[in-house]
């Protein structure tokens, strides 16, 4: 297995899984190093809100159940199927999925597959998942310790909480401005940036 990948060969294995699991979800977007647009790519990261379906269990009526828990187990049973459950680091649950591919280029991939339920907000959880993971520890880091979340807020559950309650951020700007901060493009993200984004707002200069 290749420790990292190209981003051309990474971005390729991911549009394959999202091509498989799309009719299973309302949302999905490729997060992660690929998504920065990194020379190199290790683990893939995926983010989806699955779609909810009545349990095909149940005889009359029933809860809502996630689409996409079903069409993974599909692709996973499929004979001669590219695409299993990661042996090493095994987690198939309702939120998280940790999957391997087989690429005749790429090799064994690893793919981290994030599904938004709720209370959890795309927003929060699309800005998380992107990283890099220190500019991702920055935002849930509160602003006394240095970090850039205010000190009256946290991220609880995928979900931003502040004084009132949750606070409903639907898209990643949404996110950065409940934080009061201006949106940072994924190829732009770094703790050294964010670092830079706090000190201009400490000292108000825009």
């Amino acid at each position: 297995m290749k420790e990292k990948i190209f981003l051309a060969e990474a971005r390729a294995v991911a549009y394959k899984l999202v091509w498989m699991i799309e009719n299973a979800c309302d949302r999905v977007e490729i997060a992660g190093s690929i998504r920065r647009g990194a020379a190199l790519v290790g683990d893939i990261e995926i983010v989806c809100q699955p779609r909810m379906v009545p349990d095909p269990g149940a005889l009359i009526g029933g809860e809502l159940v996630s689409a996409l828990d079903g069409r993974v187990a599909q692709i996973v049973r499929q004979p001669g199927s590219a695409v299993s459950f990661d042996p090493q680091h095994k987690a198939n649950g309702p939120r998280y999925k940790r999957l391997e591919i087989v690429d005749q280029k790429a090799g064994i991939v690893k793919v981290d597959l994030f599904a938004v339920l709720p209370p959890a907000s795309w927003g929060a959880i699309l800005t998380i998942r992107t990283g890099p993971a220190d500019f991702s520890r920055g935002l849930v880091t509160r602003r006394s310790y240095g970090g850039a979340m205010p000190d009256d807020m946290e991220l609880r559950d995928g979900v931003l909480v502040g004084p009132g309650g949750p606070i409903d951020t639907p898209d990643e700007v949404d996110f950065f401005t409940a934080l009061g901060l201006p949106y940072c493009p994924p190829e732009e993200r770094s703790w050294n940036v964010l670092k830079k984004i706090l000190a201009r707002i400490r000292t108000g200069v825009k």
